[in-house]
């Protein structure tokens, strides 16, 4: 890239790919220039939709099968009558 067009008032130097740009690819006086903004931000969203699709795989992985269910809530019933007479026979 040939800087002989860029003067200091009309460059600015970009922190993330280390080039010197014109003022006008850089956003609101950032101090990254706006393709390495988009790069940065793809990349975000990218990491982003991985982890939700992992937690989403985990989830129906780990979810009980309707099958399943009446025993578990048949479960959950006997643990709590057991709590509840096991509290009234200390009182």
């Amino acid at each position: 890239m040939e800087t002989s067009y860029l003067t200091q008032s009309n460059s600015n130097y970009c922190s993330s790919c280390r080039t010197i740009k014109q003022i006008n690819e850089f956003e609101n006086n950032n101090k990254t220039c706006i393709e390495c903004l988009t790069r940065v931000n793809k990349g975000k969203k990218r990491k982003l939709q991985e982890r939700n699709m992992d937690d989403i795989r985990e989830m129906q992985e780990n979810a009980i099968e309707p099958e399943e269910l009446e025993d578990v809530v048949y479960k959950k019933l006997m643990d709590n009558i057991e709590d509840e007479s096991s509290r009234m026979e200390l009182n």
